[in-house]
Parts: structure tokens; sequence; C-alpha cells
């Protein structure tokens, strides 16, 4: 069978007209627009597919009015249909050809394609997100106060910590070999409520923050301090990171000395 998505839509077309279903007029103008490679309207795609079901699915009492196709045929001109009608998008993780059911993937995972869903839920299922504020930053882009997103992402080959808002989802990526340090600190501010509430005595105040501290290659050592109401998880999950990809380096390294001493 061929592999052209326009000859299996026409495939189904012919099918359908044969069996003697739908309407033929909508049948004829949908026959017209796929010749003349033509996009079909959404509900015209899925007139055609229910149509197709359809034919799957009559019964062998009106297989000389419905005649039924081979299952394995069936399937393989739906999955091409499908695929024809997703724009002949693949999953961008497993290259899985993608239908109707494809996600978008979040703007701060570093993706730039699309995800069958069981790609799209590993990943995510792999990554915590913590509501922050960045109270400290070294990066000079970076507005002190700001109100955003503390991603913790471990997934495939991506170890990472990203904060981010909404107009910058991927503001500050900091890749889990660059850390050096991370923990939770008292950190000391200026505070208008601590001043008003002293007569002025004291202006600052001190609470707790949680520090990362990272050296990007080719640059100086840099700290990111932010405020949350869950310093105690993400301390928890950002030393989880950090011990697992130490774990893979230490193993990547046996495996090395194991092959030294065999050659």
């Amino acid at each position: 069978m061929t592999t052209n998505p326009s000859s299996d839509v026409m495939d189904i077309i012919n099918k359908i007209k044969k069996a003697n279903i739908g309407e033929p007029d909508r049948i004829e103008e949908l026959e017209k627009m796929v010749s003349l490679n033509e996009p079909l309207k959404i509900e015209d795609e899925e007139y055609l597919i229910r149509l197709l079901y359809q034919l799957k699915s009559e019964t062998s009492e009106s297989k000389e009015e419905f005649p039924k196709i081979e299952i394995d045929e069936f399937n393989k001109i739906l999955t091409a249909y499908k695929f024809k009608l997703a724009g002949s998008k693949t999953c961008y993780r497993c290259s899985e050809r993608l239908g109707f059911k494809k996600s978008t993937p979040e703007k701060n995972w570093g993706i730039h394609g699309l995800l069958c869903q069981d790609c799209y839920d590993h990943i995510k299922f792999h990554v915590v997100n913590y509501s922050v504020i960045l109270k400290k930053s070294d990066d000079s882009i970076t507005s002190h106060n700001r109100h955003g997103v503390l991603s913790i992402q471990n997934f495939d080959n991506t170890k990472r910590v990203v904060f981010g808002d909404d107009s910058q989802p991927s503001l500050i990526s900091i890749p889990v070999e660059t850390i050096l340090r991370y923990a939770i600190i008292d950190f000391e501010e200026e505070s208008k409520m601590k001043k008003i509430l002293t007569m002025g005595f004291k202006k600052t105040v001190v609470t707790p923050h949680f520090l990362i501290t990272y050296k990007p290659p080719s640059l100086y050592q840099r700290d990111l301090i932010i405020s949350s109401k869950e310093l105690a998880k993400i301390s928890a999950a950002v030393g989880n990171l950090v011990l697992e990809y130490t774990s893979e380096q230490l193993k990547s390294k046996d495996k090395d000395f194991e092959s030294y001493k065999t050659t």
C-alpha cells in the first residue's frame, strides 16, 4: 500500500463510496478537495473517520451492503490518515508518529517539538515545580524580588534547576554538574515593617532562604537565593538531584576502571 498521505485519504474515500455509506454529495466534494491537495476542515476529517469506523464495525449480516476491510489494512490506513491530519509530526522524544493525541511540552523543559502522551507524562512525572521569589541572583539580567517558579528537572539526560516566570520560563538554568553548594540559610534583608515596628532602631529582618552556589563554564561562581514556603521540599529535591548525578558519575568511573583493568 502506498505511503503517500493523500493517497491514503483517497483510498479511504474510495472504500466509503464503494460501501455506499455517508452523504454522496459531501463525499464527492471531499474527493475533489483531496485530489486537488486542498486541506480538509476538521469536521470533514472527523466525518471520514466516523465512516471508516462504520466500515470496520459492520456485522456479517450486512456484509453485502457494507463490505468490510481487513483489520490490519484498516489500522494501517487509519494510522496513516491520523498522521497526515496531525501534520505528519513525530514525537520529539521517541520519534513515534503523532495522531490526534499529542502534547505540547512545558516551556521550561527545553524541548522544541511535540510529544506523545506517554513521553509527556513521563517527563512531567520527573519534574517538580515550586512557587518562589527570587531574592538575589548574580545574573545581571534578572531582577530581585521576582515571583516565579523553581523547576527541578530530572528526565533523560536533563538534570538541572530552572528559575523563570510566565514571560521568561527559563530565565536561569543551572545544570546539576555546575552546582557547588546548596543549603537553607539565614538571609538578612531590609524590611519596612521591621523599621516601623522598632521605630527605626532595626531596619532588617533575618529569615530562612534557599541558596544555590554554582559555577557555569568559563564564568565566575554565582549565587541564587530564593524564598518559598516549601524550602525543606526544595532542599530535598535539589539534594536528590545532586545525589543521583553523583552516583551516576561514580558508576561511570567504576565501569571505566574495570574496562581499563581488562585491557
